[in-house]
């Protein structure tokens, strides 16, 4: 009898655990510039200025290597002093190619981020864009997820577990729209947008990643 209950106890099911890629997305795209300034101290300011009050304590004291503009103020700020700097007859490169196919960088969200870095005289800005689902991503994402709850969730009311789900995502604009897509059509939402799925269910915190931010060198070949 002791032998059936602990069979019975081993029967439950205690977690599921689903690792999927992200669906069909639009291509990313890329630009770069070099740009002198007339000193490190101008350098150094306007770096300040375009990463703005969302730069930490300890990354403003320290000086990094580089830093990630992401937030729209940012991206618009590095809009404003790239047509500023291009108007001075700096030369952008590929960078004033970019400029010219949109209006405002902070208007692209998370499909857009640059990186900013200066050594010296030199600011080096690199910019990148695209990479969203397209609407055949988002759709068989969703499509995913009723199915995934239709096969393996079938006898379970899966509202009743959603404070239970720990769902993590990397910050890429493709793999965070995945996971609402799949929650919206596992959780069965009733909600059109993504982003407000993603800022309330799919979590970005590195320690969730199976390799802890390393890009995945971890777990190459294992």
């Amino acid at each position: 009898e002791a032998r059936s209950v602990v069979a019975d106890a081993e029967e439950d099911l205690l977690c599921l655990l689903l690792l999927c890629r992200h669906g069909d997305r639009t291509p990313k795209q890329k630009a770069k510039a070099k740009i002198r300034m007339p000193s490190e101290y101008a350098a150094g300011w306007l770096s300040g200025w375009l990463a703005g009050a969302d730069a930490l304590v300890k990354e403003a004291t320290q000086g990094p290597q580089s830093f990630d503009l992401r937030t729209p103020d940012q991206l618009m700020r590095l809009h404003d002093a790239a047509r500023q700097l291009q108007a001075a007859g700096h030369n952008l490169g590929t960078f004033a190619d970019a400029l010219a196919s949109f209006d405002q960088l902070g208007t692209l969200g998370e499909a857009c981020h640059a990186k900013l870095g200066h050594d010296g005289q030199v600011i080096n800005v690199a910019i990148k864009w695209g990479g969203e689902l397209t609407a055949t991503g988002i759709q068989t994402s969703e499509d995913f997820g009723a199915v995934f709850r239709h096969k393996m969730c079938d006898d379970i009311d899966v509202g009743s577990v959603r404070h239970d789900m720990k769902v993590y995502s990397s910050r890429e604009p493709r793999c965070l729209q995945t996971a609402a897509a799949f929650l919206k059509g596992f959780l069965r939402l009733n909600i059109t947008a993504l982003p407000p799925i993603i800022a309330a269910l799919v979590r970005r915190e590195e320690s969730g990643l199976l390799d802890a931010g390393n890009g995945g060198k971890n777990y190459t070949g294992k």
